[in-house]
């Protein structure tokens, strides 16, 4: 079920004559009522239309819980990680290259192994002489995450 988009135009206030007092229907209660408008006209729209087309969404039968039904409805969650775009990643140690061997790197990042993890523009480039290359974050309580659906997201 998509939401009622609202429509309703909120512009009175740019369609006023440039002199309201060549027009005799412009009183000063006219002229506050048509200042009012878009809020009352939003308020009209949240509580009458949009309130209750989210009520029965949250109602859907697959939706367990209230937390699953809002995941339904905005279909994202929170990313649980720090410092994932990265494009732009903050490195306060202000190093160009980092050769890890289960040390931090970029803010919040631990690297293991052997390689090597270059801090660009624009970027990071992380090279592998092996098989394997260990690149990780040390998520807070992560315990209190069991069993919940989460997103863990990064931007490169």
């Amino acid at each position: 079920m998509a939401l009622t988009k609202f429509t309703a135009d909120v512009e009175n206030i740019s369609k006023l004559d440039n002199t309201p007092s060549d027009d005799p229907g412009y009183t000063a209660a006219g002229i506050k009522a048509l200042f009012d408008k878009a809020g009352v006209d939003i308020k009209a729209y949240i509580n009458n239309v949009l309130l209750p087309e989210i009520n029965a969404l949250i109602a859907l039968p697959e939706a367990a819980d209230l937390n699953e039904a809002i995941g339904l409805l905005t279909a994202s969650r929170k990313n649980l990680l720090h410092n994932w775009d990265f494009r732009n990643p903050v490195n306060s140690q202000g190093r160009s290259s980092y050769t890890p061997n289960t040390q931090y790197t970029i803010d919040r990042w631990i690297a293991g192994a052997t390689g090597t993890v270059t801090v660009g523009e624009g970027k990071i480039t992380i090279v592998c002489p092996g098989n394997f290359f260990n690149f990780a974050q040390i998520v807070s309580n992560a315990a209190s995450l069991a069993g919940k659906t989460v997103t863990f997201s990064i931007l490169c």
